[in-house]
């Protein structure tokens, strides 16, 4: 296999003239072209699909995180649940029981 690795320019038209070295090979060649110009949104967006369609393959990606039939909690039901009782030990003493004192 001969390998040739190029710099070239792409122009408003979209098109790329390359003009190869006289000791190019003829024949069929295999062209990939990889742009130096960087979008981290489409790559980030690339990465993701990426990651997901892995996690899909591999039956770890969830497709439906809530249950059929659950009904939301409402803002009250939420804020009950999330206070703590009167006299209750404060969030930073249960986790300062839990760990200790550093």
């Amino acid at each position: 296999m001969f390998a040739l690795k190029l710099k070239a320019q792409v122009d408003a038209n979209r098109m790329l003239v390359i003009e190869l070295p006289p000791d190019t090979p003829l024949g069929e060649v295999e062209l990939t072209i990889l742009s130096t110009a960087h979008s981290t949104v489409e790559t980030s967006h690339s990465e993701r699909q990426q990651v997901r369609a892995r996690l899909d393959a591999a039956g770890l990606l969830v497709h439906h995180p809530v249950p059929v039939g659950i009904t939301p909690l409402t803002p009250d039901e939420r804020l009950r649940i999330g206070t703590l009782k009167s006299g209750a030990k404060s969030s930073l003493e249960l986790i300062d029981e839990d760990r200790g004192k550093w």
